[in-house]
């Protein structure tokens, strides 16, 4: 099943209350040496995770997202437009989709090795000019 796929599965699944946690995947050493890089925090073999909380939090701030639109974090950290240190442990990616800008924001839980997920949004593209 695609990663895709399993998240819009694991947004079908969350029951108000209840936490429960999907693993992404595990941060290998290129993409923990673009994170050092891009934002100074050392994340090697940490885990990308999203929770049912989090997701709470999203739909309930940020009704405009959609299912289609969480489901697309994979895309979000694998090609952001923009990678950076949104401070406090907290690693802020932006990406493009067609007239949209995607901001996502992962919090590094140290005890856990994890980078989860804390919140997304989207906003209109702004013209140049």
């Amino acid at each position: 099943m695609s990663l895709f796929n399993q998240i819009i599965n694991f947004l079908k699944r969350i029951v108000p209350g209840k936490y429960k946690v999907l693993k992404l995947w595990e941060v290998d050493k290129t993409e923990s040496a673009k994170i050092k890089k891009q934002t100074g925090y050392e994340v090697d073999r940490y885990t990308h995770s999203i929770d049912s909380y989090s997701i709470k939090h999203i739909q309930d701030r940020h009704p405009d997202l959609e299912k289609n639109d969480i489901a697309k974090i994979p895309d979000i950290i694998h090609q952001p437009d923009q990678m950076y240190d949104a401070g406090n442990k907290h690693i802020g990616y932006k990406k493009e989709f067609k007239d949209k800008v995607f901001t996502y924001i992962e919090e590094i839980l140290s005890k856990k090795k994890r980078l989860n997920s804390k919140t997304l949004y989207k906003n209109k593209k702004k013209n140049d000019g």
